[in-house]
């Protein structure tokens, strides 16, 4: 997050001038961040699952199509 103060407004989202609501949502953010079990997506149960219970069964090809994707760009006709 390189914005700064995190982007606690969250990405793209209009950012309050009132310094109050910025310390509240931070204090918010970081209380659901220590509340939470598993705050490492290598480390959550369902993740290792996915991967050892599914993912392992399929080819490379098959692996790369669920797990990677690609952009390109779209201009507008002219």
């Amino acid at each position: 997050m390189a914005c700064p103060e995190g982007c606690i407004g969250g990405g793209g989202q209009p950012k309050s001038k009132d310094k109050g609501v910025i310390e509240k949502r931070k204090e918010a953010l970081y209380k659901i961040d220590d509340d939470t079990k598993v705050r490492m997506a290598h480390r959550n149960p369902l993740v290792i699952d996915f991967f050892e219970n599914y993912l392992s069964k399929l080819t490379e090809e098959e692996k790369s199509g669920i797990l990677h994707t690609s952009f390109k760009t779209c201009r507008p006709n002219s």
